[in-house]
């Protein structure tokens, strides 16, 4: 999971988007195997990261992305934190149904 998310980090500093965040993040597990495909699981680490740099944009001092990788040989949790303002209202409802963001009501209209 160390490589995992080390990967998805490199990934996410190259995308504009990311050019003002600072990142900074630990891990408290290594772990050999997970039960889905390693790209599936670092394209999801890699999109939510790519979030958190775009809430952290919106602050005018910080723009820090924070990662924790915590677990044990049966559960992986990889939480991220970012200095942005959070969820708006409009979308927290449906954050999670396919093709919504905060900046478009459906995603990709």
């Amino acid at each position: 999971m160390f490589t995992l998310v080390d990967r998805a980090v490199s990934m996410v500093k190259a995308h504009p988007d990311a050019n003002l965040s600072r990142f900074s993040w630990r891990s408290a597990v290594r772990i050999r195997r997970l039960p889905w495909t390693f790209k599936q699981v670092e394209r999801a680490v890699y999109n939510l990261l790519l979030n958190a740099c775009q809430s952290a944009r919106e602050t005018a001092d910080r723009h820090e992305v924070r990662v924790r990788v915590s677990g044990d040989a049966h559960f992986v949790s990889v939480t991220i934190i970012d200095s942005g303002p959070g969820v708006a209202d409009g979308i927290r409802e449906s954050l999670f149904d396919p093709f919504v963001s905060q900046g478009k009501q459906r995603g990709t209209d």
